[in-house]
């Protein structure tokens, strides 16, 4: 709109009209026409009050139009452009090249624009059709585009920690798409078998752990999406340890005299609340 300008002619009588004979092939929902004085430098000129469109074909589609990446579920605008009087269109799409269709909706009004909810079909080879419902005029996508499911991404633990039983450590994780809950599970066995630790919850990226008294060094912990659509594991094993006493005094090769008061001195590492 505005942006940049081509030049339809250098110069032209100002007879108040000209036939623009060559529309550019380009389709373009945001075009202007600039009229200039050359005389005066091409100052003063005027534009069009509001952009027009320039389409190639009777129906042409504008988005999604090739090399698009759609998220399943979200809510996307089908656009096109028509240059005849089409009353009615069908809109459909198509995950296999165009091999087959699957109807959107229609026979709907000619509004040049569909808002679309992407469906939960992955595929890389995408195409969207806008056809004349009374008519043979249609439009294909130029290209295939994506349709990609949501991605789960932890980010806390990933691998190469060690926790201590009872401590309260955070699950992290990002996602991409429409993930309303998750489901938070661990395995202490590298994967083989996995408990539930909490959900399906609302997914708000963050949970505070609670780590169990189950020692392992082959744990992971798993985020998934309740519908089923995406997951992720932690990237390596982390460690859960347990709780640990070290005697520090007296600790050998020590003499005492009877009836000697000695301190007896110890550390520790984890939840150890009494000891005998």
């Amino acid at each position: 709109i505005g942006g940049t300008w081509n030049t339809i002619v250098e110069t032209t009588p100002n007879q108040g009209s000209y036939t623009w004979s060559a529309v550019p092939d380009t389709v373009s929902i945001d075009s202007l026409v600039r009229i200039s004085d050359v005389d005066a430098g091409g100052v003063s000129p005027d534009e069009s009050d509001g952009a027009f469109n320039i389409y190639s074909q009777p129906i042409e589609i504008v988005f999604p139009n090739g090399g698009d990446v759609l998220m399943q579920e979200d809510m996307v605008p089908i656009q096109w452009g028509s240059v005849t009087a089409v009353t009615d269109v069908e809109l459909y799409y198509s995950t296999d090249s165009g091999s087959s269709w699957i109807l959107i909706d229609g026979p709907i009004p000619n509004t040049e624009n569909y808002d679309w909810i992407v469906p939960t079909t992955p595929s890389t080879e995408c195409l969207v059709k806008v056809k004349d419902a009374a008519g043979p005029d249609e439009d294909v996508s130029d290209a295939i585009f994506t349709i990609t499911p949501p991605s789960i991404t932890i980010t806390h633990p990933n691998g190469g920690e060690t926790f201590m039983q009872e401590d309260m450590i955070p699950v992290d994780w990002t996602y991409e798409g429409h993930v309303n809950d998750v489901v938070i599970s661990l395995s202490t066995d590298s994967g083989s078998t996995w408990e539930i630790i909490d959900g399906p919850r609302p997914n708000d990226t963050h949970f505070d752990w609670i780590v169990p008294t189950t020692p392992s060094t082959e744990c992971l912990i798993k985020v998934e999406d309740a519908a089923g659509h995406a997951e992720d594991t932690s990237d390596a094993i982390f460690t859960i340890r347990p709780p640990s006493i070290t005697i520090t005094h007296p600790n050998g090769g020590e003499t005492f005299m009877q009836e000697d008061m000695i301190p007896v001195d110890w550390t520790y590492e984890g939840h150890v609340n009494d000891v005998v």
